[in-house]
Order: C-alpha cells, then sequence, then structure tokens
C-alpha cells in the first residue's frame, strides 16, 4: 500500500523487490545483527508469546460469548486451554 500525499498522488514505491526476494537468510541476519536498532531476539524472548489466528464462528456462539462479564478472548482462551488440558491428561 502506497501512503498517499496531500495532492492525493501516490508515493511512488522504491523498493528494490527483486534485490529484496534474492536475500538469502544469511544476508537478512547479518544485516539484522549490523543494525543498531534492531535486537535479535532467542527462545525465552518468545516463551510467553501469543499466536494470533483468524476464528470463525457461528453467530450464536460469538453472541454468547459478547454477552459474558469477561472479554471474548479471554473467555475464548480459557475454554479452549481447558479443553486442550483436558485431553492431554487422557493421553
Amino acid at each position: 500500500m502506497n501512503a498517499k500525499p496531500i495532492d492525493g498522488q501516490p508515493k511512488p514505491n522504491k523498493t528494490d523487490w527483486a534485490r529484496f526476494h534474492a536475500l538469502t537468510d544469511a544476508e537478512i541476519e547479518a544485516a539484522a545483527q549490523a543494525d543498531p536498532d534492531a535486537s535479535l531476539t532467542d527462545e525465552a524472548f518468545w516463551a510467553d508469546a501469543r499466536v494470533v489466528v483468524p476464528l470463525s464462528l457461528d453467530r450464536h456462539t460469538f453472541k454468547w460469548y459478547q454477552g459474558q462479564d469477561k472479554p471474548v478472548e479471554a473467555l475464548m482462551h480459557a475454554a479452549l486451554k481447558h479443553y486442550m488440558e483436558s485431553h492431554t491428561a487422557e493421553e
């Protein structure tokens, strides 16, 4: 998506996409390590990370969750975690 300046004309895209797509993993990592504004992450950094996933629910189910006294995401997380833990214990 190109940003539009005040005159309404799209700002030209100056990205060299061919060069970008040709970068190897080693080149990307070297560039990140050389960038003073970037910091590398390790497994510990991501240990408590959340994953965002698209979810499709029927209207009735979603309305029920919305009518509860807690945020929809928190309730769904708790329900899915409970389901996972109850089925993990059986294995």
